[in-house]
């Protein structure tokens, strides 16, 4: 069974339990053959999963933005405008 992710960064470590308990409400649902409840606990894991994507995305841009961007007269700032 895996039991990590390489995606998983120190900034959110609790991703893949999160993520695995989903997935288990999901399977379990499925198992007892309760449709409904499988659909809402899926419905349900792939917005959280959106969710932590996103921040994540937002956290990679951010970090790759201010280690990368060019700084002084002229340079774009992160939102692409030149500075004065």
């Amino acid at each position: 069974m895996k039991t990590s992710a390489p995606w998983r960064t120190p900034e959110v470590a609790d991703t893949f339990t999160a993520a695995f308990a989903e997935h288990r409400a999901v399977t379990e649902a499925i198992r007892a053959q309760d449709a409904e409840a499988a659909r809402i606990a899926m419905l349900t894991h792939h917005g959280h999963d959106r969710d932590r994507r996103i921040r994540q995305r937002v956290r990679v841009d951010r970090t790759s933005a201010s280690a990368t961007a060019p700084v002084g007269p002229g340079k774009p700032d992160g939102a692409g405008n030149a500075l004065p």
